[in-house]
């Protein structure tokens, strides 16, 4: 009760919580799905949750929109600098996008929005740039940044890191997903991809769909299957083990017929061996002789 819908009926913003636990979550989701398979596509205050039952969302007297519980404690602010409140308005658009408003300004002019400081999903309509990153939840009933994250280096390389440090990096993209992420909307990928993959066909209907960075490290795209009423998941990155950076370590290569024979990918290149096991670094290659 008290969920702000958008007028499509298509998403929903209202609190959730997770596991049963008493930590609530301020949260977008596609409605009208079975409970088992909502997903949160961005949460607020991730990192921060309500833990008592006083929790509200509002349009402060700062002008911001604030996550607040008892007591007026303050979880979560879209942090921006102070102003009147008096002609803001907070809508929920078709898109998914949560946007403040000042009527002054015209519908169009939005002081903040939702699209814009993503958590772990890419919605279509969203545009991908330097200034965006989906970080990943901590687990499946953990909302909190974890350890993986989605962004798009140099202006052209889309790459995922896991701790900060390079775990993936695509070198061939489906057109789709070019076309999502640069929210194209002529048959050309504003830009190029080196190594990208296009296979134009018919424009592609996204419906309900969303690029998730998985906990897992896993980048995947879901599309809502209405027959099957699950999300299908249509694509993905690392295919497999050795499509991780540097997965066999130094002077390793990773093998990947080994992977469907249930073998160990990971070889020395000649002249090498494996690192004895207890080395401080283990995994990888030396020298066999000095």
């Amino acid at each position: 009760t008290g969920n702000l819908v958008s007028s499509s009926r298509t998403f929903e913003l209202g609190f959730f919580s997770l596991s049963g636990e008493k930590k609530y979550y301020l949260g977008i989701w596609y409605r009208e799905l079975e409970k088992e398979t909502q997903k949160a596509v961005w949460v607020a205050n991730r990192d921060k949750p309500v833990e008592d039952s006083s929790r509200v969302f509002r349009i402060a007297e700062d002008g911001n929109m604030v996550v607040e519980g008892a007591s007026s404690k303050r979880y979560w602010s879209s942090k921006l600098e102070a102003s009147s409140p008096t002609n803001r308005t907070v809508k929920l658009l078709d898109s998914g996008n949560l946007v403040l408003m000042d009527d002054n300004l015209g519908i169009t002019s939005y002081l903040w929005q939702s699209f814009q400081n993503p958590t772990d999903t890419f919605l279509p309509g969203m545009k991908m740039d330097a200034n965006l990153s989906l970080i990943s939840w901590k687990d499946a009933t953990d909302p909190s940044p974890g350890n993986f994250s989605f962004k798009l280096i140099h202006g052209q390389k889309f790459v995922v890191e896991k701790h900060l440090k390079r775990y993936w990096t695509l070198d061939a993209i489906d057109y789709r997903i070019a076309r999502l992420l640069e929210n194209a909307t002529s048959g050309k990928v504003p830009y190029k991809l080196s190594g990208i993959t296009l296979n134009p066909g018919r424009a592609y209907r996204y419906g309900k769909s969303m690029l998730l960075m998985n906990y897992s490290g896993e980048i995947q795209f879901l599309k809502w299957d209405e027959d099957d009423r699950q999300w299908d998941k249509r694509w993905s990155r690392p295919a497999d083990k050795c499509d991780i950076y540097n997965c066999c370590g130094s002077f390793g290569f990773c093998n990947k017929n080994n992977l469907n024979l249930n073998l160990e990918p990971c070889r020395c290149l000649p002249g090498f061996r494996r690192r004895p096991a207890g080395e401080i670094q283990d995994k990888g290659c030396v020298r066999k002789s000095t």
